[in-house]
């Protein structure tokens, strides 16, 4: 199934791992990401940095700011879930190798 802002939504994954893979500390004792203050400012950094003004994204962009909130809602959860189940399985599988 295609869930809308997909490439909007690979691009932030990209980044978002990125800075946890390089900064590990980022993710100690975390649970989840869902109502995580940090990972709000790393996304809010990442749209606003890195995608804001590409013209790959502009089009995403101004759906997405002007999708209702269910959706934008929606995209968000499931943004932080992929993260944390990438990073999880990256954390558990260094920890087997070692």
């Amino acid at each position: 199934m295609q869930h809308k802002f997909e490439d909007l939504h690979t691009e932030v994954v990209k980044h978002l791992c990125e800075m946890f893979i390089s900064d590990p500390c980022l993710l100690r004792g975390k649970k989840s990401f869902i109502n995580d203050p940090q990972l709000d400012h790393l996304i809010f950094e990442i749209f606003v940095h890195q995608l804001w003004g590409k013209p790959a994204f502009v089009e995403s962009i101004a759906e997405f700011l002007n999708a209702d909130k269910a959706e934008q809602d929606a995209f968000d959860d499931r943004l932080r879930n992929c993260v944390y189940d990438i990073l999880h399985e990256s954390h558990h599988a260094k920890r087997q190798t070692v």
